[in-house]
């Protein structure tokens, strides 16, 4: 949240038969509520779009805390996306929300070096732990490094790879496979260390053999 980095949301009722009530929940990593939930009405084809912080009306409890976002609807067809960028506009980057959690997946291009770095996010929604397992895979298709975690429920866990692969060797390109006995909401972002570009890397669906 500001003052810093801020959040854009734009959320799009895309349901042709109903208006919506969308609501939207803040939660610390832990799944903690941060602030009281919002709640707005959406016409058909209406839209949510603005400044996350000045959604929850500048709430100063919000200033310089990080977690995930919650969407919820009374219909499905709910759309859009979230943005990421500074105070200066110096860089900018956008995913889709996620509405199917995944169990077995990959990010087909991740990064660590000296000039680019890579973050993971991985979020459990579901009331369970999830266990997990990670495989760094470089180009000619071995396996560099593998390390486990467990994710408690309704928690959120954001690192960079060298910080879930502790002493790892430096990366130019390479991929991160996922696998967990929960499903997974996931997101990663490609950067350069001077924080110039961020790029969104969105996770791939394994196909079950």
């Amino acid at each position: 949240m500001p003052p810093v980095y801020e959040t854009l949301v734009n959320i799009i009722n895309a349901n042709q038969e109903s208006e919506a009530f969308v609501t939207l929940t803040l939660h610390a990593a832990d799944g903690s509520v941060l602030a009281s939930p919002v709640t707005r009405m959406l016409p058909m084809n209406g839209q949510i779009k603005g400044n996350l912080w000045d959604l929850f009306k500048n709430d100063p409890g919000l200033l310089n805390q990080v977690g995930w976002l919650e969407v919820s609807s009374t219909v499905d067809r709910i759309v859009g996306t979230i943005s990421f960028t500074d105070d200066k506009g110096s860089f900018l980057t956008a995913f889709h929300l996620s509405g199917i959690p995944l169990s077995n997946f990959l990010f087909p291009l991740v990064s660590e070096d000296t000039l680019f770095q890579t973050g993971i996010a991985l979020l459990n929604s579901a009331d369970v732990p999830a266990h997990v397992t990670l495989e760094l895979w470089n180009p000619s298709g071995l396996i560099d490094a593998v390390t486990s975690l467990t994710l408690a429920p309704r928690s959120r866990k954001a690192e960079s790879l060298s910080n879930l692969f502790p002493g790892m060797m430096p990366h130019t390109t390479a991929n991160l496979r996922v696998r967990s006995d929960q499903p997974l909401h996931a997101l990663a972002i490609l950067y350069d260390r001077g924080l110039r570009f961020l790029s969104s890397i969105p996770p791939v669906s394994v196909p079950e053999r």
